[in-house]
This record gives C-alpha cells, sequence and structure tokens, in this order.
C-alpha cells in the first residue's frame, strides 16, 4: 500500500500479532523505518524503531543531542560488555539513562510513582540479522500508567527528540 510516500506493510508477528512497518524518506534525505506495534499486548506502551546506525553511533548521537539541549546523562551502560564478564554472550546492546530534573520534578510532585520509570531510558540493540533498533516508553503509556495530566506530559514523549538526534546532520 503507497499513500503520498509512506508505504505500510502488515507482517505477522513471530509471537502473535501484527508490525506495522512505515517506511518513509525524511526531510534530510535519510530512509528512516519506524516499526510500531500493531497488536502486541506484551509490549503495550513501548515504541521500538529502527536505527540506520550502529548502536554505539546511535547512543552516541542521542547522548549529543540530549546534553546540547540541556538534557542530563545519568548513565551509560553497554550491557553487552558487562554480560560477556558474567559469560554470558548478547548481540550489542546499550542502555540510556538521562532526564532533565526540571522537567521530571514537576511530574513527581504531580505522581511521585512516576519517579518509577523517571530518569527516562532509551536501549539500542542489535539483531540476529545485524540490524539496530532502539525502544522506549510511549509518553501516552507513562501519562496512563501515573494517571498524570495531559497538558503535564510533554517531557516524556521522546519522538521528536529521537527523530531530530538520528536525522539531523548538525544536532542542534
Amino acid at each position: 500500500m503507497h499513500t503520498c510516500g509512506i508505504k505500510v506493510d502488515k507482517r505477522l508477528r513471530p509471537k502473535g500479532g501484527y508490525y506495522d512497518i512505515v517506511y518513509q524518506n525524511s526531510s534530510f534525505g535519510i530512509q528512516m523505518t519506524e516499526l510500531r506495534k500493531y497488536i502486541d499486548m506484551e509490549n503495550a506502551g513501548i515504541v521500538t524503531l529502527l536505527s540506520t546506525y550502529t548502536v554505539k553511533e546511535t547512543i552516541d548521537r542521542l547522548k549529543q543531542f540530549i546534553e546540547k539541549n540541556g538534557g542530563t546523562i545519568y548513565a551509560r551502560i553497554d550491557q553487552q560488555a558487562e554480560l560477556r564478564k558474567a559469560g554470558i554472550d548478547i548481540h550489542p546492546l546499550e542502555f540510556l539513562l538521562f532526564g532533565d530534573p526540571h522537567a521530571g520534578g514537576k511530574l513527581i510532585q504531580e505522581n511521585t510513582l512516576v519517579a518509577l520509570d523517571l530518569p527516562l531510558k532509551i536501549i539500542a540493540w542489535e539483531d540476529e540479522q545485524k540490524k539496530v533498533w532502539l525502544a522506549y516508553n510511549q509518553a501516552s503509556y507513562l501519562e496512563a500508567r501515573h494517571a498524570l495530566k495531559p497538558d503535564s506530559t510533554s517531557p516524556l514523549d521522546l519522538d521528536k527528540l529521537i527523530s531530530k538526534a538520528l536525522n539531523n546532520d548538525t544536532l542542534s
């Protein structure tokens, strides 16, 4: 199915349900592939995207963009390296823990339990086909999970941040 330059392809998931795979050219001329879960109750509230960069490059770009825009990086964990120390071999996987204390603090004032999901987290990993993916919690999921006011949850929406960090050559 082709509509306005966007191709949508439904594919059966190995565990049931369907993926919606959306291919779209970004304004920077980079092909951006986005994987959205169509039906998948076990992963409700998780956004999963395909990256055109390696795991390290993906996390480097996100880290650089967050820092340039006033965010705080609390931790970066190379989970592949950590698991290797325990004798466990996995494909590349990195974890980024970050936030904005001012914005996050206001949400914690609204509902203390939101601190279970703050600071924010993003993971990037390489699959068996050498494709690199990243995943993070949907803002709407966190809003519903913690009964937050819709007008207060914009700091939880990572869609624009990720799009800009991974599709912008200047990273400004």
